[in-house]
């Protein structure tokens, strides 16, 4: 049977796969957009201050 949350039809196993999608493909425009290093301390940096980046 498996976790309810990992079997391939359920709501959350879907949307764990489309943000884990959507994070690796803003980690690759961050690191192509003006030169970011390091896309994750941007996000830390704008979780730290408890508000969201500028580009988002």
């Amino acid at each position: 049977m498996g976790c309810w949350f990992n079997e391939r039809g359920s709501d959350v196993y879907n949307a764990l796969i489309k943000i884990t999608f959507e994070i690796a493909y803003l980690k690759e425009a961050l690191r192509t957009w003006k030169g970011v290093k390091s896309p994750e301390a941007v996000f830390f940096a704008a979780y730290k201050e408890r508000q969201k980046p500028e580009s988002a």
